[in-house]
């Protein structure tokens, strides 16, 4: 599952547990899959839940690529971009899938419901340096969970 292990890669990369070279290459790897993937998906993925989904993968891609620029160049602005928009994009997809489903809305809707309030609670570094790691791990969780919960029902179900 890439959505959690992604997430994983993140969380060690803010806590400086890898270095700043290891998450470039895995910016790196993870834009070259979602580029392929919005390529090679979009024909099957025209309508409905799906063309969102496309959609999000496809800007996702261009947010994963300014991530990856901006680990190269030193950019926080380009790194932050790239995290928030990670944090914040599935939600939109969550939602609409929770409106579009008759069954788990509840999974789609609390994972975008994780996914505002870890965005949140990671955001509390930028306000209070005290909270420290904290926040970081509080606030990737969060949103952790709330993904992983809803790519896994939505492999489950359909």
């Amino acid at each position: 599952m890439l959505v959690p292990l992604a997430w994983l890669f993140a969380l060690f990369g803010l806590l400086g547990t890898l270095s700043t070279h290891a998450v470039f290459v895995g910016h790196v790897v993870m834009a070259i899959l979602l580029g392929l993937f919005s390529v090679t998906g979009r024909t099957e993925m025209k309508t409905g839940t799906l063309r969102v989904w496309w959609l999000i993968i496809t800007v996702g891609f261009v947010i994963t690529t300014a991530g990856a620029i901006g680990l190269y160049i030193e950019s926080q602005l380009l790194q932050i971009l790239s995290l928030y928009g990670w944090m914040l994009l599935p939600t939109v997809g969550y939602l609409f899938t929770g409106t579009a489903v008759s069954e788990g809305k509840w999974i789609y809707f609390g994972g975008a419901a994780l996914s505002v309030v870890g965005l949140c609670l990671y955001s509390l570094n930028v306000v209070f340096t005290t909270v420290g790691s904290t926040a970081t791990i509080g606030g990737v969780g969060a949103v952790l969970i709330g993904q992983t919960a809803g790519i896994v029902d939505a492999v489950y179900r359909y």
